[in-house]
């Protein structure tokens, strides 16, 4: 809960006067009147933090319905607003690419990875801090996420707030404090107070990458200063709007027999996950390298559980990511010449598709020149009937020009890529790397060197 202001209690008799308000008493010493004046201001830091008094209503009436950042498929919940997040991720597997998603889609109002719908209906706006990239960096990541999501021809419209802080050594937002434990930092603070004059119609999330760029040097060590760490990222959850605040983090090193792991994979201080409200992790997938990661969700205070399994994610052109196509996962899953098998018949599948796609593109081009015929023709009969009269040569004209780009825009909307088409595996690239498997000797799920 965001502190109220003390002038506006003072204002509504919820606070006592300010002591700079109460006259000296002459009867006080001045070192008592020290201590008093500054005990007075301590009850008034107190009572500024947000106490309130529930009444009948809380019990009589249903509170209003939690906000989600994002939903299942099924319209449940999957991450709250207005919570702390971490998203703990092994070495390559698409941490940053994975919050680049996740911006674009608040950005633009599409589910996340095409996958996970937005709780709230529309474009949102969002803060994205990466402190590892530079800008043009941040350029080539936001492109190729946009094109492996078909997020080309979207317009952000200045939604989403990019800082690429690389080489910035100031980004701390806790530093110990003398006696131990940790205190926030003036750039805590400042970066608050900017967010806040730049919030507009508020803020959906704010998405910091990594998190020990944030942290100071004890958090990954001491439950106390990580605590003050995710105490100060939840302040951010009270700039308007509610965002929700999800920092990436890396995760613990472990074996390959290790199988699906929890929240104690994410490294550092168990008070990271034990203060954060939700906790996803990002591992590499068995024996195919980067080429494929899952994301699971080990940890949701207000939303269902997740399946154990998790979502499949595959990495394409630039490293961006994309949920994988069920025969992807049935490739991953099968072994040997089952393996092969799918992978033939998804090639096969993506060649049909191919050449249907370039026939459909054909036809509707020809479509297109047919319409632009009837288009002039049908200018040309209105020019006719208009005779000498201007206005009626205008709206003609007006007329014929809507009937093109109508023409124009069916034309396009139609030669986009095709649902079955998109959604074939790559599975040239899959058979390669299960032969070159066979040729090293390797079983599945065995990793070379």
């Amino acid at each position: 809960m965001k502190p109220r202001d003390p002038a506006d209690l003072a204002a509504a008799g919820e606070l006592p006067p300010h002591p700079a308000d109460v006259p000296s008493d002459p009867m006080l010493d001045p070192a008592a009147e020290k201590e008093e004046r500054e005990r007075a201001e301590r009850l008034q830091r107190i009572a500024a933090m947000g106490f309130v008094r529930p009444g009948a209503a809380w019990l009589r009436e249903p509170p209003p319905p939690r906000r989600y950042l994002l939903e299942r498929q099924d319209g449940a919940g999957l991450l709250a607003q207005g919570i702390v997040g971490v998203l703990g991720a092994a070495g390559g597997t698409g941490k940053t690419f994975l919050l680049t998603a996740l911006a674009l889609a608040i950005a633009t109002g599409s589910p996340w990875l095409g996958r996970f719908p937005l709780g709230r209906r529309g474009p949102g706006r969002v803060v994205l801090i990466l402190g590892e990239e530079a800008a043009e960096e941040v350029r080539r990541r936001l492109h190729a996420q946009a094109r492996a999501l078909e997020l080309g021809h979207a317009d952000l419209e200045g939604r989403i707030l990019v800082l690429p802080a690389a080489g910035v050594s100031t980004l701390a937002l806790t530093q110990p404090e003398v006696g131990g434990g940790a205190v926030a930092t003036t750039f805590a603070d400042d970066l608050y107070a900017y967010l806040e004059a730049e919030s507009g119609d508020g803020w959906d999330a704010v998405l910091l990458d990594p998190l020990s760029h944030f942290a100071g040097p004890d958090v990954e060590t001491d439950n106390a200063a990580a605590t003050r760490l995710l105490q100060v990222l939840t302040r951010f959850c009270s700039l308007p709007g509610t965002p929700t605040v999800l920092v990436a983090h890396h995760m613990r090193k472990g074996g390959k027999d290790d199988g699906p792991r929890g929240v104690e994979a994410i490294r550092g201080s168990s008070a990271i996950t034990d203060n954060a409200r939700w906790a996803a992790v990002l591992e590499n997938e068995s024996d195919t390298g980067a080429a494929f990661s899952r994301l699971r969700i080990v940890k949701s205070n207000y939303a269902p559980p997740s399946e154990e399994k998790g979502v499949l994610l595959a990495r394409v052109e630039g490293g961006a990511l994309r949920v994988a196509t069920a025969t992807e996962d049935a490739m991953l899953a099968a072994k040997g010449k089952d393996r092969d098998r799918i992978a033939e018949k998804a090639e096969s599948d993506r060649m049909k598709a191919a050449a249907k796609l370039e026939k459909d593109r054909i036809a509707i081009q020809e479509r297109l020149k047919e319409d632009m015929i009837k288009a002039d023709t049908k200018l040309r009969k209105a020019l006719i009937a208009a005779g000498n009269d201007p206005e009626k040569q205008d709206k003609a004209r007006k007329m014929h020009a809507a009937d093109r780009l109508a023409a124009e825009r069916r034309a396009e909307e139609t030669t986009r890529p095709s649902a079955i088409y998109n959604a074939s595996v790559k599975a040239s690239d899959l058979r390669t790397a299960a032969e070159r498997r066979n040729r090293a000797g390797l079983a599945p799920g065995e990793r070379s060197c």
